[in-house]
């Protein structure tokens, strides 16, 4: 697959002192189309401003952010890119403000003037694609957190963006909403091929991307599979992360002497991989 999104030597700074501390620095990362990319790191490591770069929120101060070809400081392009780029926030509730779920969603489609027949046919099936249809007639405040994101992410759906980047988007749901939303996600990536930017400070939540990319003080310390991430203890511990549980369980039992493949995920897999 070829590449979507080229980050090229990204700095930036807020503020227009340019002797300013810059937050994210000599940024370097390709995402390829049809990639799920999860970006991690601890907080003020600079994740936040970075994913503000993807669809032109922000502008570099240094280096270059291109979408499919598109420069993301030129502001003439800024209306292609975000229809193929779609943001989803932390909070559901500043992203939902119609009386009920189907205008919600329908509010980006309807700004890009298309006919009425259309729209109708793209909310249904945004819904439809995140388990929410049955839902479309309700007003947002009746639903779960974990329901409020999933329609949150059907609005961008509608657009039919190329590229999905989600900042933190479970960090305010409890353990069945932030279910919901993974599964949602991850069915989204698979089933359509949609390009998935992934920001969190969960380490569970990576476990099954594709790449990961780790930041710590503005800068990328480490792009490769999550796997090899969680092997390397000590990049670890220098950036102040932990390995999710089940990482740490077959990590011990390495050291013990067992013969484990380091791509085990659940403790479903482990069971599997000891019984043979």
């Amino acid at each position: 697959m070829g590449s979507l999104i080229e980050i090229q030597n990204l700095t930036f700074w807020y503020g227009e002192d340019k002797q300013e501390v810059p937050v994210i620095k000599d940024i370097n990362l390709s995402v390829k189309k049809g990639e799920f990319i999860a970006v991690v790191g601890p907080n003020g490591s600079g994740k936040s401003t970075l994913i503000r770069h993807l669809n032109g929120f922000l502008a570099p101060c240094r280096g270059r952010v291109t979408v499919d070809g598109l420069d993301t400081a030129e502001s003439r392009n800024l209306p292609v890119i975000r229809r193929k780029v779609g943001m989803v926030f932390q909070n559901p509730d500043t992203q939902l403000f119609a009386s009920v779920v189907e205008e919600d969603v329908a509010f980006g489609v309807e700004n890009l003037g298309l006919p009425r027949a259309e729209i109708r046919e793209r909310v249904d099936s945004a819904l439809a694609q995140v388990g929410m249809l049955e839902y479309k007639h309700y007003p947002p405040h009746r639903l779960s957190g974990g329901q409020k994101q999933k329609v949150a992410i059907a609005g961008i759906l509608a657009v039919q963006p190329e590229c999905i980047v989600l900042d933190e988007p479970t960090s305010m749901l409890d353990p069945r909403g932030k279910k919901e939303v993974r599964e949602a996600v991850r069915a989204l990536n698979a089933a359509l091929g949609i390009t998935v930017i992934y920001v969190t400070h969960d380490m569970n939540e990576v476990l099954r991307c594709d790449r990961l990319a780790a930041l710590s003080g503005g800068e990328i310390v480490f792009t490769g599979r999550p796997e090899d991430f969680f092997a390397d203890r000590e990049c670890l511990h220098r950036i102040g992360l932990q390995a999710p549980p089940i990482k740490e369980l077959v990590h011990s039992l390495t050291e013990e002497g067992f013969d484990l493949p380091r791509d085990l995920n659940s403790p479903e897999e482990l069971v599997d991989a000891l019984c043979r």
